[in-house]
């Protein structure tokens, strides 16, 4: 496989791929090695920026407990405040911690008994002015910080405590400090806090990194950025052992950070679980600037590489390129090229050796010249005369098969003109004879000779179809509108429809299609076809006629759609060939359906029936067209501007009746 792709390269690529391979791949290594060590190196400088945003994050929450204990201590030593207590006097217990409260910008501040009920809590609202407290009613009681103040326990650091607790929806950190009497008593706690969102924005502020909060269990708690509280929280297990823990990475709102947690300890007390965010971004940069700074310099590199190994193969292959251009157009039949090359070299003999060659094929070509061009003629002959002969083939089959079936219409035309001529005089007689015996009989007489005549007439009416199939009438035809006459056929037959319970719609294009036909023939041929399908329609049916014209056969297609029964495909053929052992209503009605074939015909088109189950098609009528142009150097029937044609999808066409169509017959 690689032998057969190395054996077709061309010379020059032989000379110039072995050196673009050897490059490249010490380019990828190089590449591969110094992005490696840079992206090492960045990734240690984001590991101890992380760690290093961790620790001043957790500075800042001790620097805030600071904040809180000197507090404590102004508030604690203040003169008067353990009568107060004692006292209750919250009025007097608010004048004396307020301003320092306020002074020192503490959000939240309380004071509670020695029984842990809160005297006072005050929360002072985001932006709101120095010393501007709300009262609010808060349970201090089960804080376990509060619960330790009030035992007057202590631990290394001293007797405060701090905790984390929820005032008004809002979680604070918070500093307890006890209120103790001159003989040591415990007389009460003085509770100060600072809000969780206003420590973590500090502490995101002294850090340069996102903070979030979690509480011992692993709960979470705040956070300075918008983020789902249990993506960063941790099973009770896992926020005891955070501090063995490594950074992970973390997404974010499709922000890419890595988290480092850690244990958030004051005062020797575990307050909760510290997570440090910092995004990536900016390792990910180093990383693409370094590689993409290396990629320039190996990819110039390679650059030189080929551009050496390209002047090497073109000094080489030149010859070689000058004699496989030649040697194409001598192949393409070009025998004047000569190489032009007079080195001594291999190459040099090559090309004198080919030079001779060509020599030699131009004089063999010339004799055989004459010869070709005379035998490429004779083909080119013959190809044609086998296209028109082909072409005449299928025109000669189409006009067999329309000469057979106007053939074939025409001998049952002569059988059907002798047997209406044989029977037309007998039949004139019998209807004579009855017009003298109804003067003669009486009541009940004259009522079977009704019914006589009507049986007498009824055979009337099938020779004058057998007659009219013979002989059809000629009459002057005009030019007219397709669409117009569709309209006067569905018109004709509005009564039918109606008797039937079948809509009637039409299809029809924009723009008129003139034909140059006989209103009334067309008019009969379209009703007989359309009358035969109400026979097999039923109420609630459809009945749709669409207008179309094919470019390529220059016919007009009308095509008669419904939604009933279909035609059985052993029914097709032979559908317009007239009967004679039937019964005289179905002869009449193939009576009907030949002269209406035979109309279509003496229009010069014919009427296709179709016998898929699956289509709503049942007839499609062919009829030649005109264009429009010069239309009005030729008669137009003066009755088509009085047709109205009614195109709404479910409209049907009402007008007169057409008097000669036969009424429809229900199953």
């Amino acid at each position: 496989m690689l032998f057969g792709v190395w054996s077709s390269f061309t010379l020059r690529g032989k000379i110039v791929v072995p050196f673009l391979l050897l490059t490249v791949l010490t380019a990828l290594v190089g590449t591969f090695v110094v992005t490696r060590l840079v992206a090492g190196s960045s990734r240690e400088r984001f590991t101890n920026q992380l760690y290093e945003s961790s620790r001043l994050a957790a500075a800042a929450v001790v620097d805030r407990e600071s904040l809180h204990l000197s507090i404590l201590r102004l508030m604690v030593f203040t003169e008067g405040l353990p009568e107060a207590l004692l006292a209750e006097e919250s009025d007097r217990l608010d004048a004396l911690l307020r301003p320092l409260a306020g002074n020192a910008g503490i959000e939240a501040w309380a004071v509670v008994d020695a029984t842990g009920s809160a005297l006072m809590t005050r929360v002072a609202s985001p932006n709101a002015l120095a010393g501007a407290y709300d009262p609010i009613d808060a349970e201090w009681r089960s804080e376990p910080a509060v619960i330790q103040v009030l035992a007057h326990e202590r631990d290394a650091t001293g007797d405060k405590m701090i905790g984390l607790a929820s005032l008004s929806d809002e979680a604070y950190f918070y500093t307890a400090a006890p209120i103790t009497s001159d003989d040591g008593r415990v007389l009460g706690a003085i509770v100060v806090g600072t809000r969780l969102d206003t420590l973590l924005d500090m502490l995101r502020q002294r850090s340069n990194a996102q903070q979030v909060l979690l509480t011992r269990a692993g709960v979470f708690q705040a956070s300075t950025l918008t983020v789902d509280r249990a993506l960063l929280a941790l099973s009770p297990a896992q926020a005891t052992a955070v501090d063995q823990s490594p950074a992970r990475p973390i997404e974010i709102a499709g922000a890419h950070y890595e988290a480092l947690y850690t244990s958030l300890i004051i005062r020797g007390q575990p307050v909760g679980v510290l997570v440090t965010l910092l995004p990536t971004e900016f390792v990910i940069s180093a990383e693409a600037t370094s590689r993409n700074a290396i990629a320039v310099v190996f990819l110039g590199l390679v650059a030189a590489t080929t551009l050496l190994g390209l002047g090497l193969a073109v000094a080489i292959s030149a010859p070689i390129r000058r004699l496989n251009a030649i040697t194409q157009q001598v192949a393409d039949g070009d025998l004047t090229q000569a190489t032009g090359i007079d080195s001594g070299d291999e190459i040099g003999r090559l090309a004198r050796s080919f030079d001779q060659m060509t020599a030699h094929l131009r004089h063999r070509t010339a004799q055989s010249e004459t010869l070709q061009i005379a035998t490429r003629e004779l083909y080119e002959q013959a190809l044609e005369r086998g296209q028109q002969l082909a072409a005449a083939n299928q025109q000669l089959a189409a006009a067999q098969a329309h000469l057979v079936q106007r053939e074939k219409i025409a001998l049952m035309g002569k059988v059907a003109s002798h047997i209406a001529q044989d029977v037309r005089a007998p039949l004139t007689a019998a209807l004579t004879l009855m017009d003298l015996l109804e003067l003669e009989l009486g009541s009940e007489g004259q009522e079977q000779l009704t019914q006589i005549r009507a049986h007498a007439e009824r055979a009337g009416r099938l020779l004058s179809n057998i007659d009219r199939f013979a002989h059809p009438a000629e009459s002057e035809r005009m030019l007219m509108d397709l669409r117009l006459a569709l309209g006067s056929a569905l018109d004709g037959q509005a009564d039918a429809f109606a008797t039937v319970g079948v809509a009637a719609t039409i299809d029809l294009p924009p723009g008129p299609m003139y034909a140059t036909l006989e209103p009334g023939q067309i008019r009969q041929a379209f009703g007989t076809l359309i009358h035969h399908r109400l026979r097999a329609l039923q109420p609630g049916d459809t009945v749709t006629l669409r207008l179309r014209a094919s470019t390529e056969s220059g016919l007009a297609g009308i095509t008669l759609c419904d939604t009933g029964p279909s035609i059985l495909p052993e029914q097709a053929d032979g559908f317009f060939d007239p009967v004679f052992d039937i019964d005289a209503d179905a002869l009449s009605r193939r009576l009907e359906l030949a002269v209406s074939y035979g109309l279509i015909a003496e229009h010069g088109g014919r009427i296709d029936v179709h016998s898929r189950s699956d289509s709503p098609e049942r007839f499609t009528i062919w009829l030649p067209y005109d264009d429009g142009q010069g239309a009005s150097d030729r008669p137009i029937a003066d009755h088509v501007a009085r047709i109205v044609v009614q195109t709404a999808p479910d409209a049907a066409v009402v007008d007169a009746r057409d008097p000669g169509s036969p009424e429809p017959e229900r199953r």
